[in-house]
């Protein structure tokens, strides 16, 4: 539970890795207890499915090769591996040190240098078969949608041709690692028309302001009432910021949701040499329209 301190929490964790596992598991409560469980349950079950599939293309009298493919299960239908080939000499023995010796994750090149290809209407491929690249973004973009998918950018700079901030960021809920006793709310944009100027307007309220407490052991309702006329940020329903929508800020399109544990920069500052470990727990996300 949430009223642990951190030297209590250190010595479960003690505890928890003696016993084979990464860190103990803290929950305020049971929905939170639940999924943290149903979480590491199946990080348990993924870590015990591989696939290996040797080959040997060898005899005694003339040597030859061991290829073997190791693929472990991660989650989410995805595996990591790779396929290997070792020499194999004359007598039988497994040679590690021969030359011709290769795995295929070590030989792909990076991958700014990989050419992948496609039948993308209007772009040639045909030149140096790498026609899957940014400038083909639209294109592409049409054949995932073909499936009902579409290309995101959730980490990148740009999404299109538009980067940020031209693209918009809305901080909903911004805190301090060194300061838990206030609640940031920011808005950041790039004016819609050329030069797109860069803008920013947010207001930083300490919780005592907002009426609220108890921001690190308790749940909390971060909340955006969004509209044509105003985005307005509020925290367990008391009003924290807002910023008057207009045409000149891009504020009237989509945007992708981010959680994240942000460390150090300019807002976070220097972590503590002695820092350990921390936890973001979320409840739940809702979106209403």
């Amino acid at each position: 539970g949430g009223g642990l301190g951190g030297s209590g929490i250190r010595n479960f964790n003690d505890m928890a890795q003696a016993g084979g596992t990464n860190s103990v598991i803290v929950a305020n409560t049971t929905a939170s207890l639940k999924s943290q469980l149903k979480a590491a349950i199946s990080q348990i079950i993924a870590s015990k499915l591989s696939f290996t599939a040797p080959a040997i293309t060898a005899t005694i009298e003339k040597g030859g090769s061991l290829f073997q493919a190791q693929f472990d299960y991660v989650q989410n239908k995805e595996w990591e591996g790779t396929l290997t080939r070792t020499a194999i000499s004359s007598s039988g023995v497994i040679d590690t040190n021969d030359k011709g010796n290769w795995s295929a994750a070590k030989m792909l090149p990076s991958p700014s240098s990989r050419k992948i290809w496609s039948e993308i209407a209007g772009k040639d491929y045909k030149t140096n078969y790498n026609n899957w690249v940014d400038t083909n973004w639209s294109e592409i973009n049409s054949l995932f949608q073909l499936t009902n998918n579409e290309v995101g950018n959730y980490h990148g700079s740009t999404d299109g041709d538009v980067g940020w901030p031209r693209c918009g960021e809305i901080d909903i809920m911004e805190q301090r690692g060194d300061n838990k006793s206030e609640i940031l709310g920011t808005f950041h944009w790039g004016a819609t028309s050329p030069p797109h100027d860069y803008g920013s307007f947010g207001e930083t309220k300490s919780t005592s302001q907002l009426g609220i407490s108890d921001v690190t052991s308790n749940f909390h309702l971060y909340s955006l009432v969004w509209n044509a006329a105003e985005l307005k940020i509020y925290v367990d329903n008391n009003f924290l910021t807002s910023l008057s929508n207009s045409s000149n800020i891009p504020f009237d399109n989509p945007h992708y949701l981010i959680l994240n544990v942000a460390m150090g920069g300019n807002l976070g500052g220097n972590i503590p040499s002695n820092f350990d470990q921390d936890v973001m727990e979320i409840d739940y996300v809702r979106f209403y329209q």
